[in-house]
């Protein structure tokens, strides 16, 4: 083991706080969290509590911690927080010769005070709050933008945990999620606008600050419970990212840089597929056959279904009135918004209201 982290250490040299394309490649040996965990040690400007499992960083380009927890074979947590003074690509490397079983499974918050780009997830432009879930060995990127402040947290679970431990699991079987893991799908990436996962983030930061072994590993043991649970009930019906076999970059980017646009445009109005088409250089037939490829939904749809999530996050803000709303999305009257809102959530707007005050 000792041998494969320092040909990892002397291999990824080249890559460690180098800047590509204005982006400081920050890299990971990633068959399993194991490495990860002992890879981080190795690396320049940081320091490692063995009690609390901590790598702390501090230099010029980032800050933070990370905490890396094995609570039984098969079944890691992980927490990290951290402040980007660079724009930051967390870059994952896989040893060919080593096994590589772990599923990831996280939960990413990540602001900024400008409220511009937060981050890149395999090309896809993400704001705030969002889930991931990787197959083993699934090729993965992200970009952290200048000035973003990163809360990420979830699990490593290796698929002989999978088999005994996860289809006891309640509400597992016959859940989208199943259907995830048993399938063709290497990752799914969503975005969250109910930001109904904010409790596990507050539980983990206190977890990881609790001195005495037993009682945190009895705390992450639960808090795991409920970190899977939670994922299982968000899961999406329609995966916002599709990945098989056939997966070809140059489209990726594409439809990456058209769902930008569209998530832009939420407060405005729909752009028109010819202006996306003419934006990425294909046609517009393309442009929907392929878009619907990649995100499960036609363009259109994607932008209402989207419109509509964000409305959902305004309601229960209840710091606009509903016929605001209507006007801040653009669909005219408090009529035309109703209407469409009933349609996707078979519910209307005041109920949603009702719900969160009650």
């Amino acid at each position: 083991m000792k041998f494969t982290i320092n040909n990892f250490l002397s291999k990824i040299n080249k890559y460690s706080f180098k800047i590509k394309d204005g982006v400081c490649v920050l890299p990971f040996l990633a068959n399993s969290p194991k490495l990860i965990f002992d890879s981080m040690i190795g690396l320049p400007f940081t320091k490692y509590n063995d009690s609390m499992k901590c790598h702390s960083v501090k230099n010029i380009f980032v800050t933070g911690d990370s905490y890396f927890y094995e609570l039984e074979e098969g079944l890691w947590v992980y927490y990290a927080k951290l402040n980007n003074k660079v724009s930051f690509e967390h870059k994952l490397f896989y040893d060919d010769k080593l096994p590589a079983e772990y599923y990831v499974l996280s939960y990413n918050i990540v602001t900024r005070e400008d409220n511009k780009n937060f981050a890149l997830v395999n090309g896809i432009s993400f704001n705030n709050y969002s889930w991931n879930v990787l197959k083993p060995k699934s090729v993965s990127s992200v970009i952290y933008f200048k000035g973003t402040k990163i809360k990420t947290m979830g699990l490593y679970i290796s698929e002989t945990w999978i088999k005994k431990k996860l289809v006891r699991q309640n509400g597992y079987a016959n859940s989208y999620f199943e259907t995830f893991i048993n399938g063709l799908v290497k990752k799914n990436i969503w975005q969250e606008y109910q930001h109904g996962a904010h409790q596990i983030n507050k539980d983990i930061e206190k977890i990881v600050q609790l001195q005495e072994l037993n009682e945190r590993k009895l705390a992450l043991h639960e808090w795991a419970n409920n970190f899977i649970n939670l994922l299982i009930t968000n899961y999406p019906t329609n995966h916002h990212l599709q990945e098989a076999s056939n997966y070809d970059a140059d489209v990726h980017r594409k439809m990456a840089k058209v769902e930008n646009s569209l998530m832009k445009n939420l407060l405005g109005v729909f752009p028109g597929i010819d202006v996306l088409a003419e934006d990425v250089s294909i046609s517009p037939t393309k442009l929907k056959t392929d878009f619907k490829n990649f995100y499960g939904e036609p363009v259109y749809q994607y932008y209402l279904n989207k419109k509509l999530d964000y409305a959902t996050t305004l309601l229960k803000a209840k710091q606009f009135k509903i016929k605001e709303i209507a006007i801040i999305l653009n669909y005219g009257n408090e009529g035309n918004f109703t209407r469409a809102f009933k349609t996707r959530f078979n519910k209307l707007p005041s109920d949603v209201r009702e719900h969160k005050s009650s």
